[in-house]
């Protein structure tokens, strides 16, 4: 019998062969994509979320740093090229190569996500969620960081400046 565990990377392992082929030619820099959005049948209220985040070639691609949906467990593949990377209580930023993966636990703040190519080369990684179905939006999966003089985020402003920061609503 397998293991939730074992289901979870088993479909990463054979995601991510499929993504590679996905990997848009005309991406703009940071583009953010939901490439699957499955609810999970053995965990009622879970969903199983895949973002691609394609940081294009000739093109510094980094987004500010951010928190993810409070309830997500997520882990991360390198589809091509590199990235540097970062969580909050890290000491140092990392860089992960094409293969390579992370996982970023509930709460954490991922304070470095960049392109980390030195030739300008394009980068792509696939984040997978784990996450409460209703929080299946990218708006409440990818929250910026307010501006540092800007007021406690509400509900309605975290959304907005998410839909403004990603540009894709």
């Amino acid at each position: 019998m397998f293991s939730f565990a074992g289901y979870i990377f088993g479909s990463l392992a054979f995601i991510a062969l499929g993504v590679t082929a996905y990997i848009p030619a005309n991406a703009s820099p940071g583009e953010l994509k939901i490439v699957f959005n499955n609810t999970i049948p053995n965990l009622p209220g879970k969903s199983l979320i895949g973002v691609l985040v394609t940081y294009p070639a000739g093109v510094p691609g980094v987004t500010p740093p951010h928190r993810h949906a409070a309830s997500a467990f997520i882990s991360v593949y390198v589809v091509s090229g590199s990235i540097r990377s970062q969580l909050g209580g890290e000491s140092a930023p990392k860089v992960y190569r094409a293969g390579e993966s992370w996982n970023e636990n509930p709460g954490a703040h991922h304070i470095v996500s960049e392109n980390a190519e030195e030739n300008g080369g394009a980068s792509v990684l696939l984040a997978t969620f784990v996450v409460n179905t209703e929080e299946d939006q990218l708006q409440k999966l990818l929250i910026p960081d307010p501006p540092a003089s800007a007021a406690p985020p509400t509900e309605t402003s975290s959304a907005a400046r998410s839909a403004s920061f990603f540009g894709i609503f």
